[in-house]
């Protein structure tokens, strides 16, 4: 006889869990993050299983007789059920654990955001608070976290965790400290977290779709004009191999500018770069280059600049800008706008003119990331301030989430899905 078919429902709830008679479920926590669990129950048959956050969101997951479960909200009470078209065939209420309290806990200003699905944050850890990423909800509740409490002092000034990218499955962040960098992969899944070296990368990296990854590095050289640092990009193929696909000492006039002295740690701190991004269609890199106010356009298959962009002779007046991403007819870009009327997320033209921007009112100083998300919006976060904003396709804010003063965050990406399976990687 065939087993009826079931689901597994897991909701938040309010009142005092209580257990239902039936098929008897076994919830065990994952003793490194309180926002995982597994759920078991005693079943070899084949079971559909399914997870429900609030009234809407079901998630198909997997079949067998348990489920990782993922996304709870910690401190709060959860029910699971498993189910089928019956009626309920076993259930259990239990409670998250608390969210460590060296994490940040931001909060919502207005409405939860009605865009389906969690935004992941890069979060520097400054402030007190450890270096993590964090997963938010749609209430902005921290409903999964990756610490990296063992890192050192960043890298000569730059961000410890900063950059983050999202694959299939998997995000991908930047890690910057004293002596070595890497760029980690973390499943959604909550499986092992790995890391490729990347010695002297800093600010930003790109995922292509070869399964290359892409990073800036700073580099630093004897010149006459005494010590001097800059930038390149560096290519790290699947099979562990390298190139340099740029550098500015071989493509750039060197020119001393007003923060050639700004950072102790960075000797002769030239072109300073803050963004990069790839065109996969023309085979061009867009790298933003903070003390120049400019973007550069590289050619992969020579290195050779094909196009500087500067800010202030530009119609947009753009400057200091920060990781810019390009979107087919120029690109989207974070402006901190010091002679306009406050930081802005910009939409610029390959000429510099203005095709679109949005202003949150208010400066942020530095840094700053727009990412694209899959419904047609956009996310803008505003690293100092801190804040982040989720716009709709209209640029019309549906959602807007602060976190304590003194702590940073960096780049944000929508999830649509936590429980895409993760594409491998095989330089790992």
């Amino acid at each position: 006889m065939l087993a009826p078919l079931a689901l597994l429902v897991i909701a938040c709830t309010d009142p005092a869990g209580t257990s239902a008679p039936g098929i008897p479920l076994t919830v065990t926590p994952d003793p490194a993050n309180v926002t995982r669990a597994t759920v078991r129950w005693p079943s070899d048959a084949p079971v559909e299983v399914w997870l429900r956050y609030g009234d809407d969101l079901r998630t198909p997951v997997t079949t067998g007789s348990e489920m990782r479960l993922l996304g709870l909200v910690p401190g709060a009470e959860t029910t699971v059920r498993l189910e089928s078209a019956e009626g309920v065939l076993g259930e259990t209420t239990f409670t998250a654990g608390p969210l460590p309290t060296d994490l940040p806990v931001p909060e919502r200003v207005g409405a939860p955001s009605t865009a389906a699905g969690w935004v992941a944050v890069a979060s520097f850890g400054f402030g007190g608070y450890v270096p993590s990423v964090v997963l938010l909800d749609e209430e902005a509740r921290t409903v999964g976290y990756w610490r990296f409490e063992d890192l050192g002092a960043p890298v000569q000034g730059h961000p410890v965790v900063y950059s983050l990218r999202r694959t299939q499955g998997v995000l991908w962040a930047m890690i910057g400290e004293a002596g070595r960098q890497r760029i980690a992969r973390l499943p959604l899944d909550g499986s092992e977290v790995t890391y490729v070296d990347a010695p002297g990368a800093h600010h930003d990296f790109v995922v292509r779709d070869d399964g290359s990854l892409a990073w800036l590095r700073a580099v630093t050289r004897a010149t006459d004009a005494g010590p001097v640092t800059a930038d390149e990009i560096v290519v790290h193929a699947p099979d562990g191999t390298e190139r340099v696909a740029w550098s500015a000492f071989d493509t750039l006039p060197l020119e001393r500018h007003h923060g050639w002295d700004t950072f102790p740690g960075i000797p002769g701190d030239w072109t300073h770069a803050n963004g990069l991004d790839w065109d996969a269609d023309g085979g061009r890199w867009t790298v933003s280059l903070y003390w120049l106010r400019a973007l550069v356009v590289v050619d992969d298959a020579t290195g050779a600049v094909v196009q500087t962009l500067v800010g202030r002779d530009s119609a947009a007046g753009f400057g200091p800008q920060h990781a810019p991403i390009w979107v087919g007819d120029g690109w989207w870009l974070y402006d901190n706008n010091d002679a306009g009327e406050g930081s802005r997320a910009l939409h610029l033209s390959p000429e510099g003119e203005v095709l679109g921007e949005w202003l949150h009112g208010e400066y942020s100083g530095a840094m700053g990331d727009v990412s694209l998300t899959e419904d047609g919006g956009m996310l803008v976060t505003a690293g100092v301030l801190p804040g982040l904003w989720r716009l709709d396709e209209a640029l019309s804010p549906i959602w807007d989430v602060r976190w304590p003063i003194g702590h940073t965050v960096g780049q944000a990406e929508a999830v649509v899905d936590l429980y895409e399976t993760p594409e491998e990687y095989s330089s790992l």
